[in-house]
């Protein structure tokens, strides 16, 4: 029960031991949602340009509108995983971030006047920061560390698929109906989009693999001790993944991880990985 006498939803056992088993619900559901994100998502890409060009725009405003949505989607990376960290909620930031989406989606279709089209596009960049890390915590809140590799792939597979479908699909309706109907299209999308979020369970995310648990006495020692000022070159020979490939590969950083401690378990050293 929480101070408002309300009851909790059950959280997943803490066993440090035991792998989690999240149930296949919750697994397709995830797996459906980056689908129908993707094809969402897809309607905002070169459609954007070609849709604004049929109603007579100049490339000079097509061209800030775009920018002004890359430049959101870019400084709006660390508010928007700081946003999802604090919420401890994915699905709620993701429904809402949905809900954002669809109202650009129809704002681009409705309403193509340079006000509404700038707020639209800022919406959609703003919307679009948060599900990715919603996605990333949801997928480690479900499979834990030891999985999330596979559990990764998986969602690019997904994601992928959504992409080449999509494309194929809207690129059919601008053709046989007009621009205008790929933005309807994407709005209705997010329909089964927001169903398949709903089959995530909540109960199944452990809030404590997915953001890290609080830092008080009796909690479970999450900790991760970075130094700024260091400077190191990335060797890849020395790197604790499986793959090798970096593009920093002979650069010199500044600022590296010296100790990490996941659940009470020291896993970086000295810099050095553990296991």
């Amino acid at each position: 029960m929480n101070q408002r006498g309300l009851p909790l939803a059950p959280r997943p056992p803490q066993t440090s031991g035991e792998p989690p088993r999240p149930s296949d619900a919750s697994l397709r559901g995830l797996d459906w949602f980056i689908f129908f994100l993707a094809d969402v998502q897809t309607g905002f890409g070169p459609f954007v340009a070609v849709y604004l060009t049929s109603q007579q725009w100049t490339q000079v405003d097509i061209g800030l509108v775009l920018s002004m949505g890359g430049i959101i989607a870019l400084i709006g990376q660390m508010p928007g995983g700081a946003l999802v960290d604090a919420a401890r909620s994915e699905r709620l930031v993701a429904a809402f971030a949905l809900g954002g989406i669809g109202a650009a989606a129809l704002s681009y279709a409705l309403f193509p006047v340079f006000p509404v089209i700038a707020t639209a596009a800022a919406l959609h960049a703003a919307a679009s920061c948060v599900l990715g890390p919603c996605i990333v915590a949801m997928s480690l809140g479900l499979v834990g560390h030891a999985a999330i590799g596979e559990r990764l792939g998986r969602n690019a597979r997904f994601a992928s698929i959504g992409n080449g479908i999509a494309a194929a699909v809207m690129g059919g309706v601008g053709y046989l109906l007009s621009p205008r109907w790929v933005f309807v299209v994407t709005a209705l999308l997010l329909v089964p989009a927001v169903i398949a979020l709903s089959r995530i369970r909540p109960a199944e995310v452990d809030p404590e693999r997915a953001h890290g648990g609080p830092i008080e006495t009796g909690a479970s020692a999450n900790l991760c001790v970075v130094d700024p000022r260091t400077t190191w070159v990335v060797d890849p020979a020395l790197m604790a993944s499986r793959s090798r490939n970096t593009p920093f590969a002979g650069r010199r950083l500044t600022g590296r991880v010296r100790h990490t401690v996941y659940r009470g378990e020291p896993v970086v050293i000295d810099g050095e990985a553990q296991r």
